[in-house]
């Protein structure tokens, strides 16, 4: 039988210094992280399908992409999609 996680804590950060060089406001997002945010989108419906995990909280920094609400926004909305 499989191992089941109650809940994951799922935290997309950035590199910090990279994103500070790019901006130093946080009202945008300033790198796509399209395809990166998909990837974990498929992997992490497939825990929740699979019954792997029951309940899933996704945090974003802004140094991920430029802006954490932007990012957290993109991610929910690449969930409803799949």
């Amino acid at each position: 039988m499989p191992h089941l996680l109650p809940v994951l804590w799922h935290s997309t950060l950035g590199d910090r210094k990279g994103i500070e060089k790019l901006t130093e406001t946080w009202d945008k997002s300033v790198v796509d992280r399209s395809d990166d945010l998909k990837n974990w989108v498929n992997v992490l419906k497939q825990m929740i399908n699979t019954k792997k995990i029951r309940k899933l909280f996704a945090y974003a920094n802004n140094h991920y992409a430029g802006h954490g609400p932007a990012t957290v926004k993109l991610f929910a909305d690449l969930w409803e999609k799949k």
